[in-house]
Formats: structure tokens, sequence, C-alpha cells
């Protein structure tokens, strides 16, 4: 199989574009790209830290409102001592706790 190689008229290098192993840079094309990817990498890790900084945010604020959970699930405040009395109840509970 043969490859492809290009020559460029600025300064005769041999690139191939097919795959950065066979690509020959320049030392400042590699700082340059270095430099890109730098920045790249900087501008997402403060990305990243805002996104962090709003979870801990809505996180705070869940905390700070101190919802009863079984009231946001079923929409009714209760307590496991009414929950067991109303258990008594049903045919089920009278099986299984003896009445």
């Amino acid at each position: 199989m043969s490859t492809l190689y290009f020559v460029e008229s600025k300064g005769g290098r041999v690139k191939c574009p097919y795959s950065m192993n066979e690509t020959k840079m320049t030392l400042i094309e590699r700082n340059q790209k270095l430099c890109e990817l730098r920045s790249k990498m900087n501008k997402l890790r403060n990305e990243m830290a805002w996104i962090e900084t709003e979870m801990m945010s809505v996180k705070s604020q869940y905390d700070r409102e101190n919802i009863d959970l079984f009231e946001e699930m079923f929409g009714e405040k209760n307590t496991l001592w009414d929950h067991l009395d109303r258990m008594s109840d049903t045919p089920i509970a009278e099986e299984v706790y003896g009445g």
C-alpha cells in the first residue's frame, strides 16, 4: 500500500495529512499547537468549574428548603407512625403482623 505525501512550496516539508505520526512539523508549529490545546483545556476547565459551582448551588438551595421527602413524594405530610396505623387496617397487616 502506498502512502500519499505532499510537498509544500514554502519550506519543502513533507506532510501526510492522514496521520499525525507521519507528519513532520517545525518547533514553531508544535508550540503553536500546544498553546492552542492548552487554551482549549483552560477554557473547558473554567466551564467545568462553573458547572460544579452551579451544582453546589442547586444542592445547597434544596437543602435549605428543608422539604419533607415523604410529603414531596406523596403530596401529604405523614409520619412513620401514621403509616403503620394505616397499615394495621389492611388484610396484609393482619397476616404479617398478626392483626
